[in-house]
């Protein structure tokens, strides 16, 4: 296996419009769609395998992806996804702050479709960008609620244990998810940022029922943790 990193200098190339040689051309031509005033999709490393022991360069194939993603561009991606039969390990990282665009997570789910040999996942900020039923769950409630233990950490690691339940009946190799998110509880001088880090096991059972795997990191301010 070849792993490819430090492609920044390609990519800012590719932003100017210049045309840069490319081992794959899929790839390529998926990064020059994926550059808009929406924002850039990043790739950040990549990496190539063989079968045979003796084929051309040409003949390999990419078993691992890591990007920066704007959400805008997710349908692109897809279009990418007959391409990479033998992809294996996916990192892909949402925006934060101004560059958060919501995302229906049917659309995100059913990318997975096109990745047959899909087995390690690793999603940072999926609680700031994915939605359901056109509610982000992250946004304010109109209702006033109680001061309890609501802090927003402890709301990403359910509703994401919700959203990867629907990712895995879709991505049926994916048997290792990690996820990362981070975010901010409480407003004006009660603001305090909360970090949620988690990995989770699939079983090989029917219903791909997620275990968590080692100790969740749960990063929560004392102030916004429960009153006795």
């Amino acid at each position: 296996m070849i792993k490819f990193t430090h492609l920044f200098g390609y990519l800012i190339r590719h932003e100017r419009g210049e045309e840069t040689p490319f081992t794959f051309p899929s790839i390529g031509a998926w990064l020059r769609e994926s550059t808009s005033e929406l924002g850039a999709t990043q790739l950040r490393s990549f990496s190539i395998s063989r079968v045979a022991s003796w084929t051309a360069l040409g003949d390999w194939d990419v078993v691992q992806l890591d990007l920066n993603l704007a959400p805008a561009h997710l349908s692109i991606l897809k279009g990418l996804g007959p391409s990479l039969p033998r992809l294996s390990s996916l990192d892909i990282t949402l925006p934060t702050g101004w560059a958060v665009r919501a995302i229906h997570m049917d659309d995100f789910a059913s990318f997975f479709d096109c990745l047959p040999a899909l087995r390690t996942l690793r999603l940072k900020n999926g609680y700031l960008n994915l939605h359901t039923n056109g509610q982000a769950p992250w946004k304010p409630v109109q209702q006033p609620i109680p001061r309890v233990w609501d802090s927003g950490c402890i709301r990403a690691h359910k509703t994401m244990v919700r959203y990867l339940a629907q990712a895995v009946q879709q991505a049926r190799a994916l048997d290792l998810i990690h996820i990362s998110d981070i975010g901010f509880d409480g407003h004006g001088v009660e603001r305090r940022p909360w970090a949620l880090q988690v990995s989770y096991r699939v079983r090989p059972n029917a219903s791909r029922d997620l275990d968590i795997v080692g100790t969740p990191m749960l990063e929560i301010d004392p102030l916004h943790l429960p009153k006795n």
